[in-house]
């Protein structure tokens, strides 16, 4: 049985269905595991396509909500600390520099002028 990635305890008629003692079920061993085995194949593969269904259905739900910021000349802005100084509270510590002027736009990448102790240096953000 499928369920999260575990075994399933169930009864034993549901797992088999139920027996009728009055039938005679002249079913070999070697069928029933190759039904078992083609029951599990089945129930394997219709998972499979309903989880590929699901993950494209939350792909198109998560695309509809994304987009990209398309910066222009003369746009302000701001450029994120990724680095941490040691013995400063990262609550306490700036998460961003600027506001830092965009000084050239060059297809999917952006330059910025950003001065540290005044010397002028570029920064390029892929923007997507």
């Amino acid at each position: 049985m499928v369920m999260i990635g575990r075994e399933v305890r169930l009864p034993s008629s549901v797992i088999f269905g139920h027996v009728n003692p009055e039938q005679n079920h002249d079913i070999s061993e070697v069928d029933f595991e190759i039904e078992t085995k083609a029951r599990l194949q089945r129930t394997h593969d219709l998972v499979r396509k309903q989880l590929q269904k699901s993950a494209e259905r939350s792909k198109e739900i998560h695309d509809v909500k994304l987009y990209f910021l398309q910066y222009q000349v003369g746009d302000l802005v701001w450029f994120l600390h990724e680095g941490r100084h040691v013995g400063i509270n990262p609550k306490l510590e700036k998460a961003y520099d600027g506001p830092f002027p965009v000084i050239e736009k060059r297809s999917q990448s952006i330059s910025l002028s950003r001065s540290v102790r005044m010397v002028q240096y570029a920064t390029h953000i892929t923007t997507s």
